[in-house]
């Protein structure tokens, strides 16, 4: 036996679970594939500024359980809106015309009532004993009564990429029309984001002090019939084997879905129902570096397009960092396919694009960084969401023990945080609390 517990994954779950079992005075060793800590929270120096590559915002932060240990680890904590909150946006027309705030507040109402008659919808179809439906099917049964122009339409379609898919990560097309908003951070902790100074990682990095983590330990096989829980990892020297009793699965749910992990026995057939009514999307981010500031003083610039999602969204750095920092965002189906094209081609997209909006005047980039969260084979996409038919109740069988043995914990089994840094701590916090609990009672 070489461990009390082993916690496979080292992100923000892992860490919360391997240092609750280790203050309790278990023997704990964590399995991490990558050759760093953090998992999707991923923080890199970015020509002298910490830039997030995955996790971002602290989302309300007055009240979120890890703001105390931001504090603690001396991270200041700046306010900063999203667009789904009302942040300062300049938008702009596919043709480079800047959106009045005329109408963007008409634009604005009207994405209000297509939210509003969609939810409606939801609820005429639940009492009827409906099935679940996606948000678009939902969208395109409002069109059979609703008519609007094609400048309406790809209006819409760019409202529902920036509030709906940007902060779920899914495609409109795969989420659940019932179920697609489940989070309760804003109602618990409150809608008042922000960027922690210095990235995420310093928020977590006190917590891994003292942990025994073994970098570049890919996890492939999970055998748990025995006595002992066996664990079988792929390492730069061949295999490696360990043995517990008990092991938590912190692993992102896109690595469970494409079946990296060979469970022996299998998951039962609950858990892999479940994984399949739990979608898996991407979020990627491209930040550009310029010589100079050439765009407005706003939180965010956004972009019109007729292809939904094409470099909808972008947050401007500078007034966090001082330094004229862009970061495009793509989430979604557009998350997907901008990961085929090469560093070379996104960046000519992206700079076409902001061309468009600031004139051809507009520098070439002094430094760039790209991430491709989709076709990472650690994560296979940045978090999850609700496909239709899927339902909160996924999540907590997902989460759910088996035979004392394996526990799971991650962003995905959160049924109130959902897509959380937040949520994944407290989803490891609550899988040592239950191999603790077990051990209490025996």
């Amino acid at each position: 036996m070489d461990a009390d517990v082993i916690v496979i994954g080292a992100g923000a779950a892992g860490i919360a679970a391997a240092r609750k079992l280790m203050e309790a005075g278990k023997r704990v060793m964590v399995l991490e594939a990558r050759d760093r800590l953090g998992g999707r929270v991923w923080t890199v120096e970015f020509s002298d500024v910490a830039l997030d590559l995955g996790a971002a915002w602290v989302h309300g932060y007055e009240r979120n359980p890890l703001s105390e240990r931001a504090r603690a680890a001396g991270v200041t904590l700046k306010p900063s809106d999203t667009v789904l909150l009302g942040a300062d946006l300049a938008l702009f027309a596919q043709d480079g015309r800047r959106w009045t705030k005329a109408e963007r507040e008409a634009l604005e109402e009207q994405f209000d009532k297509v939210m509003e008659a969609l939810e409606d919808l939801a609820k005429t179809r639940a009492a009827q004993g409906l099935p679940d439906i996606s948000i678009q099917q939902g969208f395109d049964e409002l069109l059979k009564t609703n008519k609007l122009s094609e400048m309406e339409k790809y209006a819409l379609r760019y409202k529902f990429n920036s509030a709906v898919e940007h902060e779920y990560s899914g495609a409109v097309e795969d989420m659940s029309l019932f179920h697609w908003d489940e989070d309760l951070t804003p109602q618990q902790l409150g809608e008042a984001d922000a960027l922690p100074e210095g990235g995420w990682w310093p928020i977590l990095a006190p917590a891994a002090r003292g942990l025994e983590v073994r970098l570049r330990h890919s996890v492939s096989r999970v055998e748990y019939g025995g006595h002992l829980v066996k664990v079988t990892c792929t390492i730069p020297s061949g295999v490696a084997v360990f043995t517990a009793p008990q092991v938590i699965i912190t692993l992102p749910a896109g690595v469970l879905k494409a079946n990296s992990v060979e469970f022996v026995p299998p998951l039962p057939d609950a858990k892999r129902a479940a994984l399949q009514n739990i979608g898996v999307g991407v979020l990627n981010r491209l930040a550009l570096k310029f010589p100079r500031k050439f765009w407005p003083d706003t939180d965010w610039l956004g972009y019109v397009s007729e292809r939904k999602g094409f470099w909808a969204e972008w947050l401007d750095l500078s007034q966090h960092t001082g330094q004229p920092i862009l970061i495009a965002f793509n989430a979604a189906e557009y998350g997907r396919a901008v990961e085929q094209l090469s560093d070379a081609e996104q960046v000519a997209q992206a700079l076409k694009v902001l061309r468009v909006m600031f004139g051809a005047e507009v520098p070439e980039p002094e430094h760039y960084v790209i991430t491709r969260w989709a076709s990472d084979p650690f994560a296979y996409g940045s978090y999850t969401y609700l496909r239709p038919g899927g339902s909160g109740a996924d999540r907590d069988v997902l989460a759910a023990p088996m035979d004392n043995k394996l526990f799971f914990a991650g962003e995905a089994t959160s049924r109130e945080y959902l897509s959380t840094v937040h949520g994944a701590w407290l989803s490891g916090e609550r899988a040592a609390g239950e191999i603790l609990e077990v051990k209490r009672k025996t």
